[in-house]
């Protein structure tokens, strides 16, 4: 399975396979693409730490390319807290 296939299972709301299929492609080679594709999946069920190491992981095969945007929200989500939820 390509790229463009995975985007359309994605695009499905079918995200355990496209998890699978990008896992097995980057098993194979890595790349840029794949490590964002399955960040975002990982960011979507909010699961930040996975999201965060493939977004660095495609930081590191283009470092001019949009991961460190991903990796500087993901950080802020991270870094948040809401001082009216504490007892002052």
């Amino acid at each position: 399975m390509n790229i463009e296939e995975i985007k359309q299972l994605i695009a499905v709301d079918k995200l355990e396979e496209a998890e699978n299929e990008l896992t097995r492609l980057l098993e194979q080679e890595e790349s840029e693409a794949a490590y964002l594709l399955r960040a975002g999946i990982y960011r979507k069920r909010e699961q930040f730490g996975d999201a965060l190491n493939d977004y660095l992981s495609a930081e590191e095969i283009n470092p001019a390319g949009v991961a460190r945007q991903y990796i500087d929200q993901i950080n802020e989500i991270l870094d948040f807290y809401n001082t009216e939820m504490y007892n002052v």
